[in-house]
């Protein structure tokens, strides 16, 4: 598998609303918008539990957004597969810190 070939909107996915329905597993995750772009990658040992803190989802609550995943049991390579992915698909919000809630 090459990220050229590879299309992320056909991963299985939940959106966002429903994050509670996401797996317990070991993934490689996409954070896709309503027209498909690629927000945010990431990857964690339990996709389930990843997503009930994450510190990307206040951002992701005005929007359409899904999660996409595809399981990657070896951490290593899970690791590995997530740094080529942010260098080929150059997502926004890997590239910017995280918003700070306002007080």
């Amino acid at each position: 598998m090459t990220l050229t070939t590879v299309r992320v909107s056909l991963f299985p996915s939940v959106a966002f609303e429903h994050r509670q329905d996401l797996p317990s597993i070991p993934a490689l995750y996409f954070v896709l918008n309503s027209q498909c772009q690629i927000m945010y990658i990431g990857q964690t040992g339990n996709l389930q539990h990843r997503w009930k803190s994450h510190g990307r989802a206040p951002q992701m609550q005005d929007g359409a957004y899904r999660i996409h995943w595809t399981e990657a049991p070896d951490e290593q390579r899970r690791v590995q597969a997530e740094k080529a992915a942010i260098d080929y698909y150059r997502p926004l919000w890997n590239k910017t810190e995280i918003p700070r809630a306002e007080m």
